[in-house]
Parts: C-alpha cells; structure tokens; sequence
C-alpha cells in the first residue's frame, strides 16, 4: 500500500479531465498552469506512465490514462460512499 497515489492528485487529475486540460482546472481549482503540470507530472511518476499528452497540440489521455481515468472514477466514488456511510 506503500505506492498508492495521493488522493489531492488524483482530484486534480480528474478535474483536469473534466475540463479537457488545464483551463478550466486553473479555474476551478485556483492553480497556475505550472502547479497543475507539477502536480500532474508527480501523479505520473507516482504511477510510472504517461497518463495525458498535454502542450500545444491540445490535451489527450493517453490508452493507459483513460483506463486509469476509469478505474480513479470507481474509487473516488467508493471513497465518496465510504465517506457518507462513516458521516451517518
């Protein structure tokens, strides 16, 4: 368990995905472009591949990022039920 991804990363990540990139995400979540790439970039590594190509051509998840994307949704909603059933 000692190599799970840091819950506020994969939070940012999915509002990046939300968002289609960092645009909306620098809105919503009150970063700068350069702390959502740092933010991004340890997610990464923190999993050990490339989750999205991200520059000028555009942002796009890569096979491996949707998959992981995917998998993230189940969890964070798991982690979200867990969280109401606790708070009852």
């Amino acid at each position: 368990m000692d190599n799970l991804p840091n819950l506020r990363l994969l939070s940012i990540f999915n509002t990046i995905v939300k968002h289609q990139g960092f645009v909306g995400a620098q809105d919503e979540l009150n970063l700068s472009a350069s702390a959502l790439s740092n933010h991004l970039s340890a997610l990464e590594e923190s999993v050990g591949f490339t989750l999205c190509l991200r520059g000028r051509g555009g942002f796009q998840l890569t096979e491996k990022g949707e998959r992981f994307h995917q998998n993230m949704l189940h969890i964070l909603e798991e982690i979200e039920a867990f969280t109401r059933a606790t708070a009852e």
